[in-house]
């Protein structure tokens, strides 16, 4: 029973280490011709990805959005730039791609306030790095976007949409229950030394 006590603490973090949940997050600014209004970011065991592009004006531009439209759908990404990390290679050297977003829809209220809304998104591409070849990326994360309405001219602004995975409560739990068994294992070693 003793070698089985001894051993707990280390059992436990490994299953903490190994509870790291994926990590993506969506950035979608409203569209102006100068481009550039689209990242993902990216981090997962072994490989963290930045990539930065831009959404045509049709799908989100930073006009003035009336009253029951609808936003949202499928849309593509022109990738133009970024960096990838591989097991501690990194790669800036990217292709120019193509790839495709899906925003869950949703229709402006018509009735002249503000409103809050949650939306979800997921992206993809197959990314290539130079010399190297094609690597495929996809992520979803979800949030809350708010809009303001301008009663000046009955119309909604159109807001920066920030999206991010959030860890899963057992994924917290795991981690503390590891921790703590890192912090029960320390504190008994120092009452033995004293």
């Amino acid at each position: 029973m003793k070698r089985f006590l001894r051993a707990s603490p280390i059992l436990l973090l490994l299953i903490s280490l190994s509870a790291f949940a994926d990590s993506f997050t969506l950035l979608l600014a409203p569209g102006s011709p100068e481009g550039g209004n689209f990242e993902f970011i990216s981090r997962q065991p072994g490989i963290s990805v930045f990539l930065v592009g831009t959404v045509p004006e049709s799908f989100y531009s930073n006009s003035l959005i009336a009253p029951g439209s609808t936003l949202g759908g499928t849309s593509e990404v022109f990738v133009d730039g970024g960096a990838i990390k591989i097991n501690g290679v990194s790669y800036d050297n990217l292709g120019l791609d193509i790839g495709s977003l899906f925003v869950s829809s949703f229709t402006f209220p018509t009735n002249g306030k503000d409103f809050t809304v949650p939306v979800s998104a997921s992206f993809s591409v197959d990314e290539l790095i130079v010399g190297v070849g094609n690597i495929h990326l996809n992520g979803t994360a979800s949030g809350k976007v708010t809009f303001k309405f301008n009663s000046n001219v009955g119309l909604y602004s159109p807001s920066t949409i920030f999206l991010t995975t959030v860890p899963e409560p057992s994924t917290l739990g795991l981690l503390g229950i590891g921790l703590t068994g890192i912090l029960a294992l320390a504190r008994r070693k120092l009452k033995l030394i004293q």
